[in-house]
Order: C-alpha cells, then structure tokens, then sequence
C-alpha cells in the first residue's frame, strides 16, 4: 500500500471514529431530551466542515476518507437536527 492511500486510511479511521462519537452524542440526547451545554453554533460549524471535506478529499483523491467523511457529515447532520427539534420542542413547553 503507497503511502498516499495509508495516509488515507489513517484519516479515515479518525472520520469514522467521529462519525460514532457524535452518533453517541445524538444518542444522549435522544435519550435525555434536553439540549444542556451544547452549542448550536459549534455543530452548525462541524457540519459545514463536514461539506468542505467531502470536496476536499474529493480533490486530494482520497477515497477513504471521503466515504468515512460522508459518515461524520450524516452524524452531524442527524446531531443538528436533534438539537433543533428538541430546542423547539422545550420552547413550545415553556409558553
């Protein structure tokens, strides 16, 4: 294996990593129902990295990495719309 593609693979590793880490973050919350400590702002933020390095490996040719960034970037994605609904679902509570 070339060094470019173990490089890849490294990568990869670490994205789909992240991909499960922030499924157990939806997980909690899920679970939990409530939305504490958590930045709306930081996940918008992640989420978007999450596009770029689609296209960003994308361009590096890196195959790995790009399957396990379309990971991080679905897990985000479920993440940030969690927050959302359980957002509004605790403001409609409070009115």
């Amino acid at each position: 294996m070339a060094s470019k593609e173990l490089m890849d693979l490294a990568n990869a590793c670490f994205e789909a990593g992240g991909s499960i880490f922030i499924l157990n973050h939806a997980r909690v919350l899920f679970e939990q129902k409530l939305v504490r400590g958590v930045s709306l702002l930081s996940v918008f933020f992640f989420s978007c990295w999450g596009v770029f390095n689609i296209f960003y490996y994308s361009h590096l040719e890196q195959p790995f990495s790009w399957f396990a960034g379309i990971a991080v970037l679905l897990a985000n994605t479920f993440y940030l719309s969690l927050i959302i609904y359980y957002r509004r679902k605790e403001c409609k509570n409070l009115t």
